[in-house]
Formats: C-alpha cells, structure tokens, sequence
C-alpha cells in the first residue's frame, strides 16, 4: 500500500458550476462551503467524507468565499463585509442552525487573516497594522496580543500568510510571512524567504522567537511510552541552498533535535506546508510546487516522496481525524490526502 493516497474529494462538478462560476471557503472537519460567485448568493455546506451537500443557507456581503473562515468544528462561518460608507464589520453564520450574527464593526485592512484557536475565539492578524489580536466572536472586541517581528528594510516585498500552525492546547502559536529582499530579487525574482514567529505560554512565563522558516507545525507524539511535543518547519534560505525539514521538541524529554535535508532540485521550490501525523510518528513537507516528502519522526529518515496532482499558488491546508487525513484545496479542487498507518 502506498504510504500516500491522493482522492479528489471536490471539483467543479460537484456543485454543478464551471470552474470561472465557484467560489469555494477553507475546509473544517470534512466540511467545505461553496456558493456561485456575487455578493448575494446561497451558500452550501458539502461534506467531503460523503460527498455530499448538507444544507443551503443565504450570507449577504461575502465578497469572497476563499476569504471566509471556518471554525474548527465546522459549525461558524465568518466573513468581513465591507460597509456603506468605509469600514468592515465582522459577521458569522451558524451552518447547523443558520443563525446569523448582526456583525460586530472592526478596524481591519483587506488583507487580513483569520485563524481560530477553538470554536469560539478568533485570532485576527492585520499585516497593513503588524499587529494580532484574540477575539471571542460571541462578545466584546478584539484585544491586541502578539506583535509581528520587526518591520523590514525600505523595499522588502511582504506575503503574510498570517498565523498558520497551534499547538492542540494553544499553548504554542506560529505566525509566517514570506519575504523578498530587493538583493534576492534580483537574484532569483520566484524565490521567497521565510521568516517565523514562534509565542508559547507555560508556567514559568510567556516567549516568542524569530526562525527562518517558509512553513511550521506543532505535533503531539508519544515516544517510548512518553508525551513529546514537537516544532517541526521547512526552510530554505536562499535560491542556492539546500531545503531542510527541522524537527526540535520543545517539551518533553525525548531529545529529538533534528536537520533534515530535504530533495532540492528547482532554484525557486520552498517549503509550503508541514503536517504531523501523531498516530505514524511521522511528518510531511509539502513544497510550494507540489512536491510531498514523508519523513519518520523516530530517527529522521526520508520515508517516500510524491507530487500533488493540482498544486497552485493558493493551496490550502487543513488537517482531519487526528492528523491522518490531509486536505489540500488548490483553486475549486479539493484533495484528501489519507496516510497509512
């Protein structure tokens, strides 16, 4: 059986749209929402699992679906809707109910993004602000927490890709950007560095660190009867060097600390997303081009490499059922990848 198993699990057809018509959200816990493109449309909950659709409800205002955020357990879509006059307000649906929210008034740039710590709170990264907030979207505002790292030189080109990676208690949080130098431009105008932030919260205080790092995740493991919890992130500093997978426990008393390299072979190819699959002991590294590497955790072997079959430059991520099943939304295609135990 191969270690990776590829299944379009949703395209085009499946909401009986053409590709240029589908507007498509995240997907949360199987769940994926759809609607024709306009700002006033039906929306559809479609399950992945059962390739089915759920229910139809109306959501006045998404300007893109792709922009919404899904809570963790599938239940709450939220989306910015641009005001009258100027401004944004934040409004939610509940997808099992169809109960909408009235939309709280937030002072958001465009670009902003949203990633949930649970069911009920929102963390909100401003990149035109530097700046990250908690929000319980239940009640009150948003409250200023973590700054970005520090600001760039004249000339920098920025992608933030936002907080991408917790770990499962929310102890842990990651935030990415992708930057380019006017120099490395200059050397390679497709190559984008990455540069990381890392908080983390325990009993003795809180602390944050910058890493060079294109993509980060947190994993739970057990090894030898005992709790480990891991950072692992894919980095690759420059067009001319070698792409490496890092995998360092940050508690626990297993040791583990390791550099991995990973198969380089295009000058513009980064590290794009890192999943760990707790139940195997093992990792993955998606690359930006689509490129998968598997790698164990026990002794950082390189276990089995493929491609994705439709990667594109906004490819999505969102682990399932315990970190054995990934999906990959690339456009109005979505891909389950199942790893075998």
């Amino acid at each position: 059986m191969e270690p990776i198993q590829q299944t379009v699990v949703f395209q085009p057809e499946s909401a009986r749209l053409s590709a240029s018509d589908l507007e498509l959200s995240p997907v949360s816990q199987h769940i994926v929402c759809f609607k024709k493109k306009g700002k006033d449309s039906n929306i559809t909950a479609f399950d992945l699992s059962q390739g089915r659709a759920l229910n139809q409800f109306q959501a006045d205002g998404i300007d893109a679906l792709s922009k919404a955020t899904l809570s963790p357990d599938a239940s709450i879509l939220g989306w910015m809707k641009s005001k009258a006059l100027f401004g944004h307000s934040f409004k939610t649906v509940n997808l099992r109910t169809g109960d909408k929210s009235k939309g709280a008034a937030v002072d958001f740039g465009a670009d902003t993004h949203f990633f949930w710590l649970n069911p009920t709170t929102l963390t909100v990264t401003d990149p035109y602000k530097r700046q990250t907030y908690l929000w319980n979207v239940s009640s009150g505002q948003p409250q200023k927490t973590f700054p970005f790292s520090s600001m760039f030189p004249e000339g920098t080109q920025v992608k933030c890709l936002g907080l991408t990676a917790k770990s499962s208690d929310g102890r842990w949080l990651a935030l990415v950007e992708w930057v380019q130098w006017p120099l490395l431009k200059q050397v390679n105008p497709h190559f984008w560095a990455g540069i990381s932030r890392i908080w983390w919260s325990e009993a003795e205080g809180d602390g944050c660190k910058d890493l060079w790092a294109q993509a980060v995740a947190f994993g739970d493991v057990t090894f030898n009867g005992s709790p480990s919890r891991l950072l692992c992130y894919g980095v690759r500093i420059s067009p001319r060097d070698q792409m490496f997978l890092h995998i360092q426990e940050v508690e626990g008393h297993s040791g583990i600390n390791y550099e991995i390299p990973v198969p380089t072979h295009d000058g513009s190819d980064v590290p794009r997303h890192v999943h760990v699959i707790p139940s195997s002991n093992r990792v993955v590294l998606v690359t930006y081009q689509g490129l998968i590497h598997l790698f164990d955790i026990t002794d950082g072997d390189y276990v089995h490499g493929s491609r994705l079959e439709r990667p594109t430059a906004d490819m999505q991520f969102e682990p399932c059922d315990g970190g054995s099943v990934l999906y990959v939304k690339s456009g109005n295609v979505v891909t389950r990848l199942d790893f075998a135990r």
